[in-house]
């Protein structure tokens, strides 16, 4: 859980940088590398355990691993 709220701290930080400062290249770094992520585990990740494609895909980009990661440890 605190592992989640981490992730959204994250992304309303690196959004207030680019909003407040024009600063946009940690939020593209942010969303490029959960963009990746949905591709390399998130999708992979969703099937196993039975969660739909587009839920999959949109928690691996909001929350990247945090979401997962527990899934995977839960089903090894």
């Amino acid at each position: 859980m605190i592992g989640k709220i981490l992730v959204l701290l994250t992304w309303a930080v690196v959004a207030a940088l680019w909003i407040l400062k024009g600063i946009r290249i940690p939020f593209l770094a942010v969303a490029l590398l959960h963009g990746a992520e949905i591709f390399a585990v998130g999708l992979k990740t969703g099937r196993e355990n039975e969660v739909p494609p587009l839920k999959a895909a949109l928690l691996t980009f909001t929350f990247g691993f945090t979401w997962w990661l527990p899934l995977r440890k839960k089903s090894k």
